[in-house]
């Protein structure tokens, strides 16, 4: 339950008749009256239709007649989740004897909502939906996304036959929540979560569970009563609902959270519930300042964006279907609300979606954009079903497509540049490093879940700092994730890893990912102890690397990563036994921010490009804000909100991070619409050094915002690590910091190796074994092959040093005629007695079928270990591929029986990429062995040697019951 921590509250607003258009048009002339009195006894409660908020413990229920005067009154709308309270119709006596329980909280007018007509018109392939892999648009309605969308609106009608309707409730008088008498929730769902069947239209989230909350009536009209009690029923099943969508607008002002009910609910719902709220902008063609819910900071607020053909580029001349074109293509609506109070932009003009009795029709608004943008969020927590509302934003505006950028759109009116929502499967591209790392690859940037330590810790070179989350005063997390990014996708050899904290980090989950949306899983694992690397070979390609840690034991906080390096194949070098650094088992105590006479921010707002602004007011110096890095950016801002405006006598700021914020413009505002700068200056970026500065006298401000631009063009700007506003006269902060504050570490462009090594050195190679669930058998002896392997399993293993080898080859002619069989000159004849004196290839990765052993013993250089494969129902044949990291010219391969002899008839392929195979030759037990105990393969009598081959392999039949086949001791390819 949300508690409103003042004293006794008489609230007054006069009654005023909100046009809450379920974005389309809202009614013009519904404008507020009067505005609510605090504190004041000489202003009367509202009566009539009224909300009555109920202190803390006060039970809704059990509220009777506590004085004269109150009796009669009955609760319509009993309210017990976003708030313990009830609406009722009272007289003015009831309504004073109501000001006067001390059981009241406060008494909030009961605002009057309703809905009027809406545009008309088409098309949200412009945002890439059908992309996005877990999207699976492919008209066919195998796959339904794993998620649930409260469309909060006149309902959702159940005669559609394309939308999968979980349940609900109804929160008006009359019908029932899968009756809609506009036609407007249906729409809305259609555009959420269609299901992609082939038929209608598809969704923005096909298939996903919608809960349709009844709250506007059948002629589109509700209240803060009806919107509150289905916020009220949402927040009740905060495990269930993974996205609310509220195409619904009225009049109104931000403010802190108790500014109204509607505002209590909402917070409740998003702050403590932990549900987004994506609602619309409007469609007034003005600033969302005055629109509610649009300008609260805890929603996710959209604009409507005109698209006739699914194309960026302004190519369009007319709209589909019977929309026509009333502006122009790819540009913000003309009739799309705007300014800084907008998160985030949609397709929301000539949107074709569901109708309330079947059939489909076109609309427009933003009403149309924002369930668009619901639909995102839904894949996003269908794939990371724990994201905090702050998470979903981030991953929103991270992935968003920049309005100056070719996917984007013009005519936005302001300077706030909202980007355009995009579902595509990449993220946006980043920019092209300047040099090349010699050591590990590069960690261009990284991220991590809400309420934790910044990320950068885990990149930073330096292993004394340590990603972990914080305590939450909720409890303890259920689960955490940090991420690092190469900047691309690249081939990924090794994932190495070292904890810095003992004991917090018992069960983690290391996934890899090309677009922060999908996830594959890699390993799981268990915290070791400090100081101790780890690591997991493995052969995939990869743009970004998470560790997920799951709170199985319920712990306070979870992580304890000090470091995190990710290798190319074949480049990672051993693992010594002592890290370059002796991480600390107790983490340092984070410095409290002297704040105790500073204002208290109530909330706090970034520009797309940014990092969560939370981090300028947690009371954490490790944790800053700074532009993503995904572009060089041109400015960014982020703005602290006070609740009201306040005279301010001093702000003050801190940096975290040093050189990333030269170029600032202090300002500050009562409505977020005009900014007036107090402090300019362009070499204010020391880092744990408190900057000050004091306005003029009797300077009143609700909000302050931290301008930067970027005139050096630096990849990434801000870093601030706190801020303070002070009232005048309170001389600033009362004590100073004992604390002092080491900067973030810069990432070098070269990890530093454990044991000191040094990173530019050339490295010893790892040898990386992979166990491979499926190879395709060849029935028939064929020149070439494709079978492709999977890699399911990964071990390492180390060979010793390279030494020249002698062995004797038997007597035979490796010539003939091409593979293409044209003639040839044949290659040089070797003697039986041959010595071979080739130092043979070195070996980077290893590649077996699961019905084999490890296949390290085939490349150990130790004759008393050798490699077989038997049948045990896995697979018809067993395998074992060597990788050698790159194209070699290959003159002979040759075979080291173990004890006893080889095991089976084999035959020997190579390939330069891993899915084209040539036969190489065949290998028997009965082969001739050489004086050293070699076995030379014999080259097939069309094959033309040396030929150039990145992998060979040598694959036995196991079906029949065969055991040990192979019994192979050494396996190697010489030049």
């Amino acid at each position: 339950m949300t508690t409103i921590n003042q004293t006794r509250l008489y609230r007054w607003i006069a009654l005023i008749v909100i046009g809450l258009t379920l974005i389309a048009l809202i009614v013009p002339d519904l404008v507020p009256t009067g505005a609510r009195a605090q504190d004041d006894p000489e202003t009367p409660p509202p009566s009539g239709n009224v909300i009555v908020v109920l202190k803390t413990d006060e039970e809704a229920s059990e509220f009777t007649t506590a004085s004269e005067g109150v009796a009669g009154v009955e609760p319509e709308q009993v309210y017990s989740e976003v708030f313990d309270g009830f609406s009722a119709t009272v007289t003015q006596a009831e309504a004073e004897a109501l000001a006067d329980d001390p059981r009241v909280e406060a008494i909030y007018p009961d605002n009057v909502y309703t809905q009027a007509d809406q545009l008309q018109s088409t098309g949200i392939d412009r945002v890439q939906i059908s992309a996005n892999p877990n999207a699976d648009i492919d008209g066919v309605d195998d796959v339904r996304v794993n998620a649930d969308i409260a469309i909060l609106d006149t309902g959702v009608s159940s005669s559609t036959g394309d939308l999968v309707i979980a349940g609900g409730t109804n929160c008006v008088s009359g019908g029932t929540f899968t009756s809609d008498g506009t036609g407007h929730g249906t729409h809305v769902a259609g555009i959420a979560a269609a299901l992609d069947n082939g038929v209608g239209v598809v969704g923005a989230a096909p298939g996903a569970r919608v809960w349709s909350v009844r709250v506007l009536n059948s002629s589109g009209a509700g209240s803060d009563s009806t919107l509150i009690c289905g916020l009220d029923w949402v927040a009740a099943r905060s495990s269930t609902i993974d996205v609310v969508n509220m195409s619904i607008q009225g009049s109104g002002a931000d403010g802190a959270c108790d500014s109204s009910a509607l505002h209590v609910a909402i917070c409740h719902v998003v702050n403590d519930a932990g549900i987004p709220v994506v609602v619309a902008a409007g469609n007034e063609a003005k600033n969302a300042s005055n629109v509610v819910p649009a300008t609260y900071d805890e929603v996710i607020t959209v604009s409507n964006v005109a698209d006739y053909d699914g194309l960026p580029g302004e190519l369009a001349t007319s709209g589909p279907g019977t929309c026509g074109k009333a502006y122009t293509d790819d540009s913000l609506s003309g009739t799309s609300n705007f300014g800084p109070d907008i998160d985030i932009a949609a397709p929301g003009t000539c949107i074709l979606s569901l109708t309330q009795a079947g059939g489909t029709t076109y609309k427009s608004g933003t009403s149309m954009a924002s369930p668009v943008v619901a639909g995102a969020a839904a894949l996003y927590k269908s794939v990371n079903p724990s994201a905090s509302p702050a998470g979903v934003r981030a991953w929103l505006l991270a992935n968003a497509r920049a309005q100056s950028s070719p996917d984007g759109f013009t005519g936005d009116p302001d300077g706030n540049a909202e980007p355009l929502v995009w579902f595509g499967s990449a993220a946006v591209a980043t920019a092209t490093p300047t040099t090349v790392p010699t050591g590990a690859y590069r960690l261009y940037r990284s991220g991590a879940s809400p309420q934790s330590a910044a990320s950068t810790y885990v990149r930073d070179g330096n292993l004394s700092t340590i990603w972990k989350t914080k305590p939450m005063s909720s409890g303890p997390p259920a689960e955490a994730w940090v991420w690092v990014d190469l900047s691309d996708r690249k081939p990924v050899g090794t994932i190495r890893w070292v904890f810095g904290e003992y004991g917090i980090g018992d069960y983690f989950e290391i996934e890899g990912s090309n677009n922060l949306i999908t996830w594959e899983f890699i390993t799981k694992r268990n915290g070791k102890p400090v100081g101790v690397w780890q690591e997991k070979t493995l052969s995939k390609n990869y743009r970004y690397i998470r560790f997920r840690f799951v709170n199985k034991k319920n712990r306070t906080v979870l992580g304890g990563l000090a470091e995190v390096q990710v290798w190319s194949p074949g480049l990672a070098p051993p693992i010594g036994t002592t890290p370059t650094a002796t991480p600390t088992r107790t983490p340092t105590v984070t410095p409290t921010v002297p704040a105790d006479n500073a204002y208290q921010v109530t909330g706090s707002i970034e520009t797309a490009n940014s990092t969560d602004s939370d981090a300028v007011w947690d009371n954490d110096f490790g944790s800053i804000w700074q532009t993503n890095g995904l572009t060089v950016p041109t400015s960014a801002y982020f703005y602290v909100s006070l609740g009201t405006s306040k005279q301010i006598g001093q702000i003050r700021w801190r940096y975290g991070a040093s050189g990333m914020g030269d170029a600032l413009s202090l300002q500050i505002s009562n409505d977020k619409v005009t900014w007036t700068e107090v402090y300019a200056d362009t070499n204010n970026s020391a880092a744990g050094v408190w900057f000050e500065v004091s306005p003029p006298a009797n300077t009143t401000a609700k909000y302050v915002r931290w301008m930067y631009t970027n005139p050096n063009s630096d990849p990434v700007i801000g870093g601030v690590a706190e801020v303070q506003i002070y009232p005048p006269g309170s001389g600033g902060p009362t004590s100073t910091p004992t604390a002092s504050q080491t900067p973030t570490a810069t990432p070098t462009e070269s990890a530093t190796m454990e044991g000191g090594e040094d990173p530019t050195a050339t490295p010893s190679p790892s040898v990386t074994e992979t166990a491979s669930e499926t190879f395709t058998p060849e029935s028939t002896a064929t020149e070439t092959h494709t079978p492709e392997p999977t890699a399911t399993e990964t071990a390492t293993e180390t060979p010793a040093e390279t030494a020249t080898e002698t062995a004797t080859a038997t007597a035979t002619e490796m010539g003939g005629a091409s593979e293409a069989g044209a003639s040839a000159p044949p290659t040089e004849t070797v003697p039986a007695e041959a010595t071979f004196t080739a130092t043979p290839y070195v070996v980077v990765g290893i590649k077996r079928s699961t019905n084999a052993s490890n296949g390290g013993d085939a490349v150990d250089h130790n004759p008393d270990t050798a490699w077989s494969a038997s049948d045990d129902g896995s697979s018809a044949i067993g395998v074992l591929q060597l990788d050698y990291g790159t194209e070699v010219t290959v003159g002979a391969i040759r075979i080291l029986p173990g004890e006893g002899g080889l095991s089976g008839t084999g035959y020997v392929e190579v390939s330069a990429d891993g899915e084209t195979w040539t036969r190489y030759g065949t290998v028997d037990r009965d082969d001739p062995v050489g004086a050293e105990g070699w076995v030379v393969v014999q080259p097939e009598p069309d094959l033309v040697l040396p030929i150039d081959a990145r992998y060979v392999r040598i694959v036995y039949e196991t079906t029949g019951g065969v055991t040990g086949v192979g019994n192979i001791a050494e396996f190697e390819a010489v030049p």
